[in-house]
């Protein structure tokens, strides 16, 4: 199989805000937190995000009742508790079904999370857990 990257620049209706974000992050910089290809944004926010208080217990509960309904295995729970703990962040990405986007666009699109969460813990950065979801919808 021959695998050929297509630039979104090339992708019809691509917007101009996703094409900045990708190629041109510098035109686009002012309505994030941190540019995505810099190491240091993520350590800027995690430093941000370290002094947000939240219900870190109420919401992995609310995970954990869903996940349990959906009869998920134990890996995911502890996952889901770990998410209680302070310090803790969550690296979330999801994945509508999509016309013409072929069979390998899913997994690449659930990889790329599990890659950036093994980048931030290598360098020390942060303690991530990477969760997906999945919207299916019927034309």
């Amino acid at each position: 199989m021959t695998a050929t990257c297509i630039p979104y620049t090339h992708v019809p209706h691509s917007s101009a805000l996703l094409t900045d974000y990708l190629y041109h992050y510098d035109r686009v910089s002012h309505f994030y937190n941190g540019s995505p290809h810099d190491s240091r944004s993520y350590q800027a926010v995690a430093a941000q995000m370290r002094e947000f208080t939240f219900a870190r217990g109420e919401i992995a509960e609310v995970l954990a009742r869903q996940n349990r309904t959906f009869g998920c295995a134990e890996p995911t729970l502890a996952n889901i508790r770990r998410l209680s703990e302070p310090g803790t962040f969550a690296v979330v990405t999801g994945q509508q079904v999509g016309l013409f986007s072929g069979p390998a666009f899913p997994f690449s699109k659930h990889l790329r999370p599990y890659g950036l969460r093994s980048r931030l813990r290598t360098r020390a950065l942060l303690v991530c857990r990477s969760f997906g979801w999945r919207r299916k919808t019927m034309i």
